[in-house]
């Protein structure tokens, strides 16, 4: 009798043209799904898990050894790490809005010196001989704005019940609400206005809620959650010199009330009932999460529907 032919003398069949197709397709799903995931780091966790998955599935026993186990803890490790503890995009957040409120401080103290000296706050702008705006009061930017350094996130609210009267300096005896109870600025996210260009924002475009009008104190993103970015709202200025951060936007009635120099309503700025605005869901990394974890185990699915073959002599 001729001696059995053993598994590791039988020569192997060429895999078939439609499962390397498939292989491909899922490894290109695996890639792109890993970047959506995890970013520009998802690159480089792909290209540690790839030779991983291929490891293992070249096993001829089946079975994953301690080894492949301790490679496989390893690599949920590092995605633990990567999902839940993005180092990259941890100071985002709140440094930047204690830089920010540090500019607006600097501001408020600024116009609190001049109305130490005048008397009066100074005009929202200086207007010609013909009434048209010259010159702005302004000055800086937010860091954490995007439009750049020629734009501003520091606005005043200007109208004849504001304490901004246009080309008119405002008083701050005729401030009867109290200093620490009106606002001078408002932070705006994205604005367009340059910080030279004599243009501000009337209460009602602050009032109107608006997207498209005006997204005062709406402009700092700190907490970034991986499946939803959890927007929170802006810095105020008030005439006091103080300066408020409200995490989230104040009900139009109460922001009335702390935008105008002399609606008598009582308020208090620590008590305000706050609409905070809501999440925005990280869509990337809702889908590609699943679809990362699902191509991943179809590539080691042939480690797992291996079973152990009886080697006779």
């Amino acid at each position: 009798m001729m001696a059995a032919v053993s598994d590791k003398q039988r020569p192997r069949r060429p895999l078939p043209v439609q499962f390397r197709l498939q292989t491909l397709f899922v490894l290109f799903v695996f890639v792109w799904s890993s970047m959506a995931a995890f970013g520009l780091g998802g690159i480089f966790l792909a290209g540690f898990l790839l030779p991983v998955a291929f490891l293992i599935r070249r096993q001829r026993d089946g079975f994953i050894t301690p080894l492949g186990c301790a490679v496989i803890a390893i690599v949920v490790a590092v995605t633990f790490l990567l999902l839940f503890a993005p180092a990259s995009r941890a100071p985002r957040g709140p440094h930047r809005l204690g830089y920010c409120m540090n500019n607006m401080k600097q501001i408020a103290m600024a116009l609190q010196s001049y109305q130490s000296t005048n008397g009066k706050f100074p005009p929202a702008y200086i207007a010609d001989e013909d009434g048209k705006p010259m010159h702005s009061w302004r000055v800086f930017g937010c860091p954490a704005a995007e439009g750049g350094r020629t734009t501003t996130s520091y606005v005043a609210v200007v109208g004849p019940r504001t304490a901004w009267l246009g080309e008119k300096s405002q008083d701050i005896m005729c401030i009867y609400d109290g200093s620490s109870a009106t606002i001078l600025l408002v932070e705006v996210a994205d604005s367009d206005i340059c910080w030279m260009e004599p243009r501000d924002l009337s209460l009602d475009d602050v009032l109107s809620g608006d997207p498209q009008r005006c997204r005062a104190l709406t402009s700092h993103h700190v907490g970034d959650g991986y499946f939803c970015d959890t927007y929170l709202a802006g810095s105020a200025a008030f005439a006091d010199g103080s300066v408020h951060f409200f995490p989230g936007r104040p009900k139009r009635e109460d922001l009335e009330a702390l935008l105008t120099v002399d609606g008598g309503e009582p308020i208090d700025r620590f008590r305000l009932n706050l609409e905070r605005p809501p999440g925005r869901i990280n869509w990337p990394h809702c889908i590609g999460l699943p679809i990362f974890l699902i191509s991943y185990a179809l590539l080691l699915r042939k480690a797992w529907a291996k079973r152990p073959e009886s080697r006779n002599a």
